[in-house]
């Protein structure tokens, strides 16, 4: 959807915004002129926010995304949307960062603002339903498995085939040819389409507003891809080779020397 003009100036708070997804979300925020806080609860941490600077271009606040940190950031009821990033992407069990106190914290300081959750392909969907006194717009995306310049976990199929590919080793065979992945702009495009529809809303939906993320490719295509020249390669999958080519450390790896053509 992207409403052109949409985020122009809005004001919105990510919740975990040194994280993978979080820092493709400011990204896609700030070329859209989007206001943004982050919630930065690790500024130690390697993160794509701060090697790229685009830390400078946000207001940053130090703290967790406890109840008492929420009613601070949200009392003065400026914000747009809410973010919640803070969640839980290579594991089959992960859960989504969003709790009753989350909940009762907007609901309490900034009945009015939006808050975006992304859920996990594997997790197990979170029973959500909203205060009734005060109904809350929350919006649900649904991802599959992301891939991108950014994803420091190994624990993922698309993650340990890049490796392999930067290292010019045998890439690992897929297990489920026609797993779907995702690229990780298309995912925070997502997050912030889903705002968008979610503030068309004439009342907040009682379960949610929920969308699905589109796939981008197949493990199969990816497995296809990493095997030819990067030179032939689509531009996400040539970047997110660069990345791991050039963040050895971050993987626990020797740096390599050349790449798989």
């Amino acid at each position: 959807m992207n409403r052109d003009g949409f985020w122009s100036g809005k004001r919105v708070l990510i919740l975990g915004c040194t994280g993978f997804l979080g820092t493709w979300a400011v990204r896609e925020l700030l070329q859209r002129g989007a206001n943004i806080t982050g919630l930065i609860r690790n500024a130690h941490r390697p993160s794509e926010l701060f090697e790229h600077s685009l830390h400078q271009h946000l207001r940053t606040v130090r703290g967790a995304a406890d109840p008492v940190q929420l009613r601070q950031l949200l009392a003065p009821g400026e914000y747009t949307t809410v973010f919640q990033l803070a969640t839980i992407w290579d594991s089959p069990r992960a859960k989504t960062s969003i709790t009753a106190d989350t909940l009762d914290a907007i609901a309490e300081v900034a009945p009015s603002t939006s808050l975006i959750v992304p859920i996990h392909a594997n997790e197990t969907l979170p029973q959500f339903q909203h205060p009734s006194e005060k109904p809350l717009r929350v919006g649900f995306v649904k991802f599959p498995e992301l891939f991108g310049p950014g994803q420091s976990r190994v624990s993922t199929w698309s993650s340990r085939a890049f490796v392999a590919a930067a290292q010019n080793r045998t890439l690992p065979a897929p297990t489920e040819p026609a797993h779907a992945l995702s690229d990780a702009s298309t995912a925070a495009t997502s997050l912030l389409e889903n705002a968008e529809e979610l503030h068309t809303c004439e009342r907040a939906p009682e379960a949610g507003h929920w969308t699905e993320c589109k796939p981008t490719t197949t493990v199969r295509e990816l497995f296809e891809s990493l095997s030819r020249p990067a030179e032939i390669a689509d531009a996400m999958i040539r970047e997110t080779i660069n990345w791991y080519e050039q963040h050895p450390i971050a993987l626990g790896t020797a740096a390599p020397q050349s790449r798989a053509a």
